[in-house]
């Protein structure tokens, strides 16, 4: 545990050192085109590891929906499967937590059954998953370690503050912060 928590502190040390040293990315260049590579089953690889945590499964994104929005989401996959193609919707350690929802190569549309981030599942042990939001929807503050500057972040905490969270991304964690109206 206390291990686990030093983990936890030298990420958000690392986020917060690299606010400083990115390159710009500005809020309306967020993407809507996503490459997820494969990653496999979360639980084989905890136990292949010997680690008693699994990594996250999500992959993040700058998307939220609401309750009850439709979203348009366009698959293409390097292997002949549609297994383990999924999207997440919802933001986790919420009331409503996260839904998974299976996705097919070629064109899916889904009905958001909750209020919540975007995040995109590829399960297949190997090969490349392609996504592709065709549904504008809204976005998120999303400071993206590497990619986002700490001004480009700041501009977006401005033109979207009444944004219900926010979304801090680096290479092996992903915080969710619920923005309050203090």
């Amino acid at each position: 545990m206390k291990n686990r928590r030093i983990v936890i502190l030298l990420n958000i040390l690392a986020l917060c050192f690299s606010l400083y040293y990115t390159k710009p990315v500005k809020a309306e260049e967020m993407e809507t085109s996503y490459t997820v590579q494969g990653k496999g089953s979360i639980t084989s690889e905890k136990n292949r590891l010997g680690r008693s945590l699994s990594f996250s499964e999500l992959y993040p994104t700058p998307h939220y929906v609401k309750k009850g929005e439709l979203i348009d989401i366009e698959v293409t996959s390097s292997t002949n499967s549609d297994s383990g193609i999924l999207i997440a919707i919802g933001t986790p350690s919420t009331a409503g937590g996260i839904t998974k929802k299976s996705l097919v190569r070629g064109s899916n549309k889904i009905m958001a059954d909750r209020d919540g981030v975007i995040s995109l599942i590829n399960r297949q042990n190997n090969g490349i998953v392609k996504f592709k939001l065709n549904t504008p929807l809204n976005t998120i503050p999303f400071f993206e370690l590497g990619k986002t500057s700490n001004l480009d972040f700041k501009e977006q905490m401005n033109e979207k503050s009444s944004a219900p969270v926010v979304q801090l991304v680096s290479k092996k964690s992903s915080y969710y912060c619920k923005l309050c109206e203090c």
